[in-house]
């Protein structure tokens, strides 16, 4: 699993890598992080980690202010990929994957033993394997194991001999048994394990339509910890929360499905089942149009809408 990382993109720490922890603090002498720069407050901004296991960088009052994208912010998510400057040093979130304590496995020495064959896993169940003897050819007809182009194989099972002269036995009408072996298609370890991670942790499920808006949505968060973040809405519904992958709410406050945006024939349509929570344009949201300038406020998230025709 990567880890994050602060790197120093400009100012006089240039080039250095922090690492990111709780409580990491930026500023002069009183902060963790000394930037030796006089337009820098003691301790200027401080990093924490949510309990829901995201980290966020707030600025601690200080006299010149946080900066992204030039804009002074009160707090903003961080993730990789997320620049912010304080005075004149630039910094930015990157994801560094652990070294990897493994040795690589050495190649095998000389050829495997003829008689080992390669792992497979099959999609069935094997009939037994037959016992191996000199005489195996005779009483079977086709060897079911074998990789011939036909689809199937018969095996004919000799009847028992029946002694005739113990007269407590009867004659049995004996009709030859055949055993079909079953169809198999070997498949390699990696493609076994790939089908059942598809299976188990994806499973298909029927596809959910969507539908092209007339006019392009954009989403923009000037205020609260996504300041700067940037959405472009092509096709709906989609569904923005603090537990959904795409549109992703990092506000503390944001439910888990905080709000949908649809296409409909009047327009695009937002609605939510929290209005005690998802505010538009300062009052309760149950579900309405978006138009230019409508502002979508959860806790202190507040995002603008712009819609390009």
């Amino acid at each position: 699993m990567s880890k994050w990382v602060i790197k120093v993109s400009e100012g006089p720490l240039k080039g250095q890598i922090i690492r990111l922890v709780d409580k990491l603090s930026f500023g002069r002498r009183k902060a963790l992080i000394n930037l030796k720069d006089p337009n820098v407050s003691s301790v200027h901004a401080k990093v924490s980690k949510l309990p829901s296991g995201k980290w966020v960088l707030e600025d601690n009052d200080s006299r010149n202010g946080t900066k992204v994208f030039g804009k002074k912010i009160d707090k903003i998510a961080l993730s990789p990929g997320v620049r912010f400057q304080i005075g004149s040093t630039h910094f930015e979130v990157l994801a560094q994957k652990p070294k990897s304590s493994l040795s690589p496995t050495p190649p095998p020495v000389g050829d495997p033993p003829a008689h080992k064959n390669e792992e497979t896993f099959h999609t069935g169940t094997l009939p037994p394997t037959p016992p191996f003897n000199e005489d195996f050819e005779t009483s079977v007809t086709k060897n079911p194991y074998s990789d011939s182009s036909e689809k199937t194989s018969s095996a004919i099972v000799n009847a028992p001999a029946l002694d005739e002269t113990n007269p407590d036995l009867k004659r049995i009408n004996f009709e030859p048994k055949y055993e079909t072996a079953i169809n198999l298609t070997p498949l390699k370890w990696p493609e076994a394990l790939a089908e059942l991670i598809q299976n188990t942790f994806f499973p298909k499920t029927s596809p959910r339509p969507v539908f092209a808006f007339d006019d392009v949505i954009e989403l923009i968060f000037f205020r609260g910890v996504q300041t700067g973040t940037h959405w472009t809405l092509g096709y709906g519904p989609r569904v923005a929360g603090s537990e959904v992958l795409q549109l992703s709410l990092f506000e503390p406050d944001a439910p888990k499905k905080s709000f949908s945006i649809a296409p409909t024939k009047n327009g695009a349509q937002i609605q939510t089942d929290h209005p005690e929570k998802v505010f538009l344009n300062e009052k309760p949201l149950s579900s309405e149009i978006l138009n230019t300038g409508d502002i979508i406020r959860i806790g202190e998230t507040e995002i603008e809408v712009q819609i390009q025709s």
